[in-house]
This record gives C-alpha cells, sequence and structure tokens, in this order.
C-alpha cells in the first residue's frame, strides 16, 4: 500500500510492517549505519542490530578519516 513519509515513519517506529520497501536515492555507503548501528536504536535502525565490533566500524569510518574521499572509501573495505 503506497504510503506518504509521515505514515511510512510512524507505522516503521511503531513495527507494523515485516517488510517495507522504499525507494531511496542517496548513493554513498555512508548510510549503512543508519540501519546497522545500534546507537539508532530503535529507529531507524528498525532492523535490531545490537553489534559493537560493527558499531566500531562505522565510528571508524566517521571519525578516523581525514576527508570524504577516505570516509567513503573506508564503507567499501
Amino acid at each position: 500500500t503506497p504510503m506518504d513519509k509521515p505514515t511510512y515513519d510512524t507505522q516503521l517506529e511503531a513495527g507494523g510492517h515485516s517488510i517495507i520497501l522504499r525507494r531511496y536515492t542517496w548513493d554513498g555507503l555512508d548510510i549503512l549505519p543508519w540501519f546497522h548501528d545500534s546507537g539508532y536504536l530503535p529507529y531507524p535502525n528498525y532492523l535490531g542490530v545490537n553489534d559493537p565490533e560493527l558499531d566500531q566500524i562505522w565510528y571508524d569510518s566517521e571519525y578516523g578519516v581525514a576527508t570524504w574521499e577516505e570516509r567513503s572509501d573506508s564503507f567499501r573495505e
């Protein structure tokens, strides 16, 4: 069922769906932490990922590099 953004966000936060398909136009890999970093529980990490080792990878990619290019590359490693 198509829905507007506020409805989507509300239902996603409430766990109202087991799967939601959404068009997303961000082309950078640095979006991955949004959905997989435990610091973003319960939303937007609605997948419920809670992994300290993975959180450290996201942190290192975010703060352990000097340039945007290095940051993008770090997500590919």
